[in-house]
């Protein structure tokens, strides 16, 4: 294996939405999305050179994979681990049109400096309890 190393920096701008933005919800409710993300360059990303990532029902929408399937050694790029969900889901009827909560991406920068950023707006965050 290969080790990573990126730099992090901090800013205290205001928030600005994606604009211009590809959806990949358009509209629709979701719980447990599975999508695909064109990165729109080459990323390296461990032992492995991904253009691609995946939102999958194995990771219930908050990390993204490197791999389509749960069948495969997955790796995994966890923005955000727990259970998300469309505020407009509801848990007895399931999904229904009018989702609320947006989930876009847009690759900007010139090659060699391009970024992909993706964003999840106005989420919902699903619990569960259980009683035995």
């Amino acid at each position: 294996m290969s080790a990573q190393s990126y730099n992090f920096t901090k800013s205290t701008t205001t928030y600005t939405e994606l604009s211009n933005a590809t959806s990949l919800t358009n509209g629709e409710t979701w719980d447990d999305p599975i999508f695909t993300i064109p990165l729109g360059f080459d990323f390296t990303f461990y032992d492995s050179t991904l253009n691609t990532v995946y939102l999958t029902d194995f990771f219930l929408g908050g990390a993204l994979a490197t791999a389509q399937s749960s069948a495969t050694i997955t790796g995994i790029i966890g923005p955000f681990d727990t259970d998300l969900i469309d505020r407009s889901y509801d848990d007895l009827i399931g999904e229904a049109p009018g989702g609320t909560s947006d989930i876009a991406y847009k690759t900007e920068g010139n090659a060699g400096s391009r970024i992909c950023k993706i964003q999840w707006k106005m989420l919902g965050f699903m619990v569960k309890w259980l009683m035995v």
